[in-house]
């Protein structure tokens, strides 16, 4: 989430050694700050692991408690600490696309209703972010990216 200024790529592929724009002109996020695919379904598979277990131990076999248990873990975490235990794990972050500070409650709440019915986490944007996270304004970053901002 850097602030620098990034030349815009001359063919439309993406050079990994050349840093991206940003996702959209009033944003501080740039897309080279962006979690890949892979660490956020890594961090994914890890709240919903935590949120079977604390199922599993109150209501077993109930697959509804286990939504609803992950859905509070998301939105407690993410809205006050900008991570659920899978963002922190996997080295990232929720921050809101504007400033790049954390989501707040109703932009938390607006995307894990928008990820628990799965479908807008399958429709990814040409600005590398899923639809739940566009529609609440918000992107997964990297951890290294936010500290990489605060050194400067």
């Amino acid at each position: 989430m850097s602030t620098r200024q990034h030349p815009a790529p001359h063919d439309g592929r993406a050079d990994p050694d050349t840093p991206q724009p940003p996702i959209d002109p009033s944003a501080v996020v740039h897309a080279d700050d962006l979690a890949s695919m892979g660490r956020r379904l890594g961090g994914l598979l890890v709240d919903w692991a935590i949120a079977s277990l604390i199922g599993w131990a109150f209501l077993p076999g109930n697959s509804p408690f286990v939504l609803g248990v992950w859905a509070l873990i998301q939105i407690s975490l993410v809205s006050t600490i900008g991570a659920s235990f899978g963002h922190a794990v996997f080295g990232m972050r929720v921050v809101r696309v504007s400033d790049g500070g954390l989501p707040g409650l109703l932009p938390t709440l607006v995307r894990t209703v928008l990820l628990a019915l799965f479908i807008p986490g399958l429709v990814w944007g040409r600005d590398g972010r899923p639809a739940h996270d566009r529609v609440a304004g918000t992107a997964v970053v990297l951890l290294k990216a936010i500290r990489g901002r605060q050194a400067r």
